[in-house]
């Protein structure tokens, strides 16, 4: 019911509202740019020209909070364990955010364009997709982070232009690529050698 409920929610009147400006219809926030806490009590929002991320109470639609984070903010994620991710393209690197501190605990570095990202269902691994790759400019690729360390596991090479990324029950990860429109199929049954498996229907990402 919350979550149905945040899906309505105009992003403009809340934002900007809670500033005390009139609020701006033109302003949205893309489907990866927005997530809920565990318990629906919070929306977090990226703000990507301020580069904050804006904490929204559920109930009261304010903005009860706004984190500071890297440059050209991109999206965001939450853990099992409430922890926050946001990517942040400009920065090469995620900001980590403990919920009920507002701000950033850590700074995790990540490859040339971080963009999409997503916590494994156990909280142990953070996936980030890069756009690209400082060893081949082309070539985008899938970087594993332990959540508990903040260390990263590996970094694999999916392939040209990478842009989402979608968890399967499986244990597989869809990683979709623009610049082809298709999608490639990683293996992440083996955490210490993930490889990619083959290819499939790009993914549709459904809004919050």
């Amino acid at each position: 019911m919350v979550r149905s409920k945040l899906a309505a929610l105009a992003l403009g009147s809340i934002l900007l509202g809670a500033c005390g400006r009139a609020p701006s219809p033109a302003f949205t926030a893309p489907p990866g740019a927005r997530a809920i806490s565990r318990d629906d009590a919070f929306l977090y929002v990226v703000d990507t020209d301020r580069e904050r991320l804006k904490i929204v109470n559920s109930d009261s639609q304010n903005v009860v909070a706004e984190v500071a984070v890297g440059r050209a903010p991109e999206r965001v994620a939450v853990g099992s364990d409430e922890t926050i991710y946001v990517t942040n393209r400009g920065s090469r690197s995620v900001s980590v955010i403990r919920k009920g501190a507002w701000r950033e605990a850590a700074r995790i570095p990540a490859g040339i364009e971080p963009l999409a990202l997503t916590v494994s269902r156990d909280g142990s691994t953070l996936y980030v997709v890069n756009g690209s790759s400082e060893l081949e400019s082309e070539m985008g690729t899938l970087t594993a982070v332990d959540t508990r360390s903040l260390r990263i596991k590996w970094d694999l090479p999916v392939g040209a232009g990478p842009r989402d990324i979608t968890l399967l029950e499986n244990g597989d990860a869809l990683i979709s690529l623009r610049v082809r429109g298709e999608a490639i199929r990683v293996d992440l049954s083996h955490p210490e050698a993930p490889r990619v498996v083959g290819r499939a229907s790009p993914v549709r990402h459904a809004a919050l």
